[in-house]
């Protein structure tokens, strides 16, 4: 697993049971409690067992939490494309999100009325996403203009993204409360191009 200096996580290893989602990159772990929400930094034996379970899906980093009527998803980068590279920092382009229900069992949670909208909800976020429009940097702040970025710290991405073009920001909300920097990935939406002079 790949870790960033200052950057976010590039690379963690998924795994799931009935209880958690735990995220592990080198020797972080970030673990959701799918019943009450919780998000932890700390590994216990919940988590140990947890990652025993299974090998677990490669994913390229958690872009956070959405509602819906069953509940919370877990929304993360299933697959990724590089597309540029400023100063050193590679931009990707994130090509396919997964849609991870808290809920084991999506369809005995709703009613039939329900189901059908869930399903219409996550068909329009699955189409936002689609777009292809899309991008972040692991360890460059897309959110600001250059002279921004030079002149930070570069602590943590996402304390220095600005709000208005963090596009996650609400679905990080979880993370950002329990200081969960390194897994913090700032994306942005727009549309990149490069020109080599």
């Amino acid at each position: 697993m790949t870790s960033v200096q200052q950057g976010a996580f590039t690379d963690a290893r998924l795994h799931t049971n009935k209880d958690l989602f735990v995220l592990v990159s080198g020797n972080s772990v970030l673990s959701i409690n799918r019943k009450t929400n919780a998000v932890s930094t700390v590994s216990s034996e919940a988590e140990q067992s947890c990652i025993r379970g299974d090998g677990g899906v490669l994913v390229h980093g958690i872009l956070g939490t959405i509602k819906f009527p069953s509940g919370n998803y877990l929304v993360v980068i299933k697959e990724r494309l590089e597309v540029a590279e400023i100063f050193g920092n590679k931009i990707y382009r994130i090509v396919t999100p997964l849609f991870i229900p808290f809920a084991i069992d999506v369809e005995r949670v709703l009613s039939a009325e329900l189901l059908q909208d869930e399903r219409q909800y996550l068909d329009l976020l699955k189409s936002t996403f689609y777009n292809q429009a899309f991008y972040l940097s692991y360890t460059y702040d897309m959110t600001t203009h250059l002279q921004n970025w030079f002149k930070s710290d570069k602590k943590s991405l996402w304390r220095e993204a600005d709000d208005h073009f963090m596009w996650n920001k609400y679905l990080a909300r979880d993370l950002i409360t329990a200081e969960a920097d390194g897994w913090i990935v700032p994306m942005i939406r727009g549309c990149m191009f490069t020109c080599f002079y």
